[in-house]
């Protein structure tokens, strides 16, 4: 009887290093296969930063890029507003000058108009028939002239300055 508790013994020493050996080599295969992935979840995290890196660097270099052209663009404005006020003001100085002025024609006949015309002749009665007349043209039309004047001198300005900023920005 001995013999048989010797041999179930035997038996169970058999399926518990069995068992044993398959556990051990399991976790020793686990440890390898973890290893293994931590080596290459190691990898792909260094690939990342590095593509960051790269990101962050292209991100920045077109972020001065851009500040680099908005500072520009803006110097290039307040130069074209620059420009623009001084045109007005010359424009303005130029109006000023001639407000005082009476507007003039020559006619080629001795007289101003048809009949009943409000331009009035400056020339003398005395004057040849055949002589061209000098007219003075009347203040409310001179004023409407003059009025026209500025708004195309104003609108030459305008559109002068809108055309070289929008040729000379990038």
């Amino acid at each position: 009887m001995i013999r048989e508790y010797i041999y179930a013994a035997l038996f169970a020493c058999w399926v518990f290093s069995t068992i044993g050996v398959g556990v051990w080599q399991r976790h020793d295969g686990a440890l390898a296969q973890a290893s293994k992935d931590q080596e290459r979840f190691n990898q792909i995290s260094a690939d990342v930063l590095k593509q960051q890196k790269e990101a962050n660097d292209i991100i920045s270099r077109a972020a001065a890029d851009q500040a680099a052209l908005a500072q520009e663009r803006d110097q290039f404005k307040t130069q074209l507003e620059a420009e623009h006020a001084q045109n007005q003001a010359i424009s303005n100085a130029l109006r000023d000058q001639y407000a005082h002025l009476q507007l003039r024609f020559q006619s080629a006949e001795n007289r101003c108009g048809p009949s009943g015309a409000s331009a009035v002749s400056t020339t003398s009665s005395t004057s040849l028939p055949t002589a061209p007349a000098e007219c003075v043209i009347p203040d409310a039309i001179a004023g409407n002239l003059r009025q026209l004047t500025a708004d195309a001198d104003t609108l030459a300005d305008n559109y002068r300055t809108c055309y070289q900023f929008v040729k000379g920005t990038k």
